[in-house]
């Protein structure tokens, strides 16, 4: 079964411009090598942001994957040229070294939910009525 996971690496101190330039060669100029090498490992869609906090700056992704652990463990033993491209920018900007399979928490969803648009709520409850009446 496809989830979403969030994975969270923190950005090594002078990191956040290579960090940023990364991401940036993910959705541009190597974006269709990078869809390539998701279709590779099981990654069905993927989002990153750059997070700061009070004395560092984080990675966070979320990747919907049906398994995490497999696909990180596909990752590491790759070595197609693109993926190896790839796990040396992201240990240079993390310091995590994909190639080791490191296990990765996922972190823990709380909540969650989705406003319904006013307009759709009063429809719905006016159709309801009418349903009732």
């Amino acid at each position: 079964m496809r989830m979403e996971h969030c994975v969270v690496f923190s950005v090594l101190p002078g990191k956040t411009h290579a960090a940023r330039e990364f991401m940036r060669q993910l959705a541009e100029a190597r974006h269709e090598e990078h869809e390539r090498a998701e279709h590779r490992v099981g990654i069905v869609a993927e989002r990153w942001f750059l997070a700061g906090s009070c004395d560092r700056e984080l990675l966070v992704g979320m990747i919907d994957t049906a398994d995490l652990q497999r696909m990180i463990g596909l990752l590491a033993v790759s070595l197609h040229p693109y993926d190896l491209w790839f796990k040396g920018r992201f240990r240079e900007v993390t310091g995590t070294d994909l190639n080791e399979a490191p296990p990765i928490d996922a972190a823990v969803l709380l909540t969650s939910s989705r406003a319904e648009p006013q307009r759709d709520r009063r429809a719905h409850a006016a159709a309801a009525n009418s349903a009732a009446n």
